[in-house]
């Protein structure tokens, strides 16, 4: 019996398959935005503001400070793929301004996924029904002998799957 060898450069083929697949894009939608209520400020002291992401119209005031209306933390509803983890950015740190150009800081973001209410945990799952609420806090800096006015200014947030 004789054998034969393949000829030099001959071989054998298969087939492969490529797949994807695709995921409902993100939605956000505003429900609420942070709002650190009605106060008043110090004549000789700094002090600060905290809204939690836990706590629904309720701001804490430092010691220098008067509530005189309580805040809200802000609330975002995200639409996706159920059950698929969700990645939040955190914005830092951003300045407010009132209508005379007077300026305060906000900063200490917190939520996003964290059940401690002064921790950014920037992860979040999207419920088996397609929807999560993301609950945002932070922190106001308040200067001795502050402005009066009301002080706005905006904050970013990035959320992608993860």
């Amino acid at each position: 019996m004789t054998s034969q060898a393949q000829p030099k450069g001959a071989g054998t083929s298969d087939d492969g398959t490529a797949s994807v697949t695709i995921v409902a894009p993100l939605q956000v939608i505003k429900d609420q935005d942070i709002d650190f209520g009605v106060i008043a400020p110090n004549v000789t002291a700094s002090s600060t503001v905290q809204t939690y992401s836990q706590e629904d119209f309720s701001s804490h005031c430092g010691d220098e400070l008067v509530c005189i209306l309580p805040g809200n933390r802000a609330i975002f509803k995200v639409i996706g793929e159920p059950e698929r983890y969700i990645k939040v950015s955190n914005p830092g740190s951003i300045m407010i301004y009132n209508e005379t150009g007077d300026t305060m800081r906000v900063d200490s973001f917190s939520g996003a996924g964290s059940t401690n209410d002064l921790n950014w945990g920037g992860v979040n799952t999207i419920g088996s029904d397609g929807f999560t609420d993301i609950n945002i806090g932070a922190k106001l800096h308040v200067n001795p002998q502050q402005m009066p006015g009301t002080y706005i200014g905006d904050f970013t947030l990035t959320f992608e799957y993860e």
